[in-house]
């Protein structure tokens, strides 16, 4: 995933880089930062900062996300469903798809989610899903 160069405000955390482009879609680039409860939270703080609060569809690159213990799952599990209606998940390295999977399962069926090699599948599905957003 590459960064906007249209002048898109583009937030920097410790876990992620992160940007909601024109149609509403959070982008975020996962760092190789290790995942703990105290960061985490905070990053999805500043995620509905981001947002103003409501709910997006997102597209998340995960293959540089390392591998979250299970108080950090506990976290997401209560996270993702108040923040996302709808997630992408790319990756293109074996962490991630192991990273991809785990937030697939922990992710309520209610928010579609699905896991993709390459941007442009995913964006094609994040799309269609665009009435969700």
């Amino acid at each position: 995933m590459k960064l906007p160069k249209d002048g898109t405000k583009i937030y920097q955390h410790p876990l992620a880089t992160l940007w909601v482009d024109r149609e509403g879609i959070l982008h975020k680039i996962s760092k190789k930062t290790p995942r703990t409860v105290e960061n985490v939270t905070d990053l999805y703080s500043l995620i509905r900062r981001t947002t103003n609060g409501k709910k997006v569809c997102a597209m998340i690159e995960v293959s540089n996300e390392t591998a979250s213990g299970p108080e950090v799952r506990d976290v997401l599990k209560r996270e993702i469903p108040q923040t996302f209606r709808a997630v992408a998940l790319i990756t293109n390295t074996q962490i991630g798809q192991m990273v991809a999977t785990m937030a697939s399962v922990l992710t309520p069926v209610y928010v579609p989610t699905e896991v993709f090699k390459e941007e442009p599948k995913a964006e094609e599905w994040l799309k269609e899903r665009i009435h969700l957003c």
